[in-house]
């Protein structure tokens, strides 16, 4: 069942009779905690506050943005930032300022909870961080201080670390909403850090923080559990152990033989057509890298050649033109019209050859053609008596 949404008015009707809680919280997990837990009242960032996410998470949290003074120059400053928090549905605003402050904006009946006792930014006046009312004289400078607020409309204020005993007599004589922090059970609500009860404050741990978890510790834990994850991917990474296969989407053989192929074939001259091969053999053309006299020098080579790949499907009586002789033709002139010493034509890897056969673009002939082209081509381009390298 949902909690009912607090007012104001409840508090008011409550004061004297019950105890409510209140968690300072900082993080988008907190207020769904601090609200599934039954805690009643929430002190969040301003920020976290106008974000129309936290009424999802907190939809009936007695919400209290705090408002330091120090960002803020004068009065207007503080209303407008108040009516802001207030249009987000703040229940109350938390503000620092002083009391001409106080009466604005309680003039515009906007709740407010201001600060007594040990005031962090004001700690300079009453002797730094201790315990502020110790003694008579400096309760009743807190007391003093309570029913001033009292007067330009304050809400609440809240009491912090003043003897419980001195601050029971303050609650009993005033009509603000007075939040505890380490000034005992006779306030109206009780107020801690979420950081500090559930163990995660790594810094000094106030006297008045009972702490209820030890969050830190599991943080720590979480931490090393990330650093050992990570570290066994990079593991798994290095020794090939990761990807697996079942994290893998599998390829049909048959389209990753047609796609090699379509690479293969991608941008080469021999089965391009123009106005793309144009473009290619333009700057071949420009530079003169095969001039004519050079090209006419070395036709008995490339007739040779010719002739003997000629000589071989006829001395069998047939062969398939392709395989046979427009494959291997270009692997064996290309080397001449370089300038390759034909003595050297071992050296070329016969290995390499069914790879530079598929890079003429060739298409449609199945592997084992490739790799028998690549045979006779390394036999074609190999002197008389010699054999392709291993």
């Amino acid at each position: 069942m949902t909690a009912k949404h607090l007012a104001v008015a409840d508090t008011r009707a409550a004061k004297g009779t019950r105890q409510f809680v209140m968690v300072r919280t900082a993080t988008w997990d907190e207020p769904d905690a601090v609200q599934r837990a039954g805690v009643a009242m929430v002190s969040v960032p301003p920020e976290m506050m106008v974000d129309p996410c936290f009424r999802e998470v907190a939809p009936t949290l007695f919400a209290v943005p705090g408002m330091n003074w120090f960002g803020l120059a004068e009065g207007d400053d503080f209303l407008r930032r108040a009516l802001r928090m207030v249009k987000a549905t703040a229940d109350a605003v938390c503000c620092s300022a002083g009391l001409p402050t106080i009466r604005r904006l309680a003039e515009d009946n906007i709740p407010v909870i201001n600060h007594i006792g040990l005031i962090p930014s004001r700690a300079t006046w009453t002797g730094g961080f201790k315990a502020v009312g110790k003694t008579a004289e400096s309760a009743m400078a807190v007391y003093r201080a309570a029913k001033a607020l009292e007067a330009p409309g304050a809400f609440g204020a809240e009491i912090e670390v003043v003897p419980a005993d001195m601050a029971d007599e303050i609650a009993g004589r005033t009509s603000l909403f007075l939040v505890s922090m380490g000034a005992g059970t006779g306030s109206d609500c009780q107020y801690l850090f979420a950081e500090d009860l559930l163990g995660e404050n790594r810094g000094h741990m106030p006297r008045h923080a009972k702490v209820h978890r030890n969050l830190a510790a599991e943080c720590d834990r979480l931490q090393a559990e990330r650093v050992a994850g990570f570290g066994e991917l990079v593991a798994d990474v290095a020794s090939g152990a990761c990807p697996e296969p079942r994290h893998l989407v599998a390829t049909d053989p048959e389209e990753l033989r047609r796609f090699s192929e379509q690479l293969d074939a991608d941008g080469n001259i021999p089965v391009m057509d123009p106005p793309e091969h144009t473009e290619l053999r333009r700057p071949v053309q420009g530079t003169n890298a095969f001039p004519a006299a050079s090209i006419a020098a070395k036709e008995p080579q490339i007739a040779a050649l010719v002739d003997g790949l000629i000589d071989r499907f006829v001395e069998t009586g047939s062969a398939d033109l392709v395989e046979a002789f427009t494959c291997p033709l270009p692997l064996a002139v290309g080397p001449v019209l370089v300038g390759f010493p034909p003595e050297d034509l071992p050296m070329l890897d016969a290995r390499q050859r069914p790879r530079q056969v598929r890079m003429l673009g060739v298409r449609g002939i199945p592997p084992e053609a490739f790799e028998a082209a690549g045979r006779r081509c390394s036999a074609t381009t190999c002197p008389s008596g010699s054999t392709p390298a291993p």
